[in-house]
């Protein structure tokens, strides 16, 4: 199993509950190819360092970042990107593996 993080930049007039249910779909993908989620982050409210143009919405300056911490296969992936690629409200994502997964997902107790 390899392990990945999942950033999202989803834009700021995607309602709420659309980003719950992304969120919630893109768990479902990856179960259901064998694979385990172990984290989603929300990273809040943010700035881009350029405007950013979609189709749909237009300029986008500022959106809701969200960290994604899961383990699959390449199937796993290539349907993830899939589904975060097809909607409508996502403006970025981008998957890359994690070398070190005990660093990023393990807490750390001592000192």
């Amino acid at each position: 199993m390899v392990f990945y993080e999942t950033l999202i930049l989803i834009h700021a007039k995607f309602p709420p509950n659309e980003t719950k249910l992304l969120m919630r779909e893109t768990a479902r993908v990856i179960v259901e190819r064998d694979g385990a989620l172990f984290r989603i982050l929300d990273l809040g409210w943010r700035h881009t360092a350029k405007p950013l143009w979609k189709k749909e919405v237009g300029h986008i300056f500022y959106g809701r970042w969200y960290s994604l911490i899961w383990g699959g296969g390449p199937k796993a992936k290539q349907e993830v990107e899939e589904t975060l690629v097809h909607n409508t409200g996502v403006v970025r994502q981008l998957t890359i593996p994690i070398s070190q997964f005990a660093s990023v997902c393990c807490v750390k107790h001592g000192s």
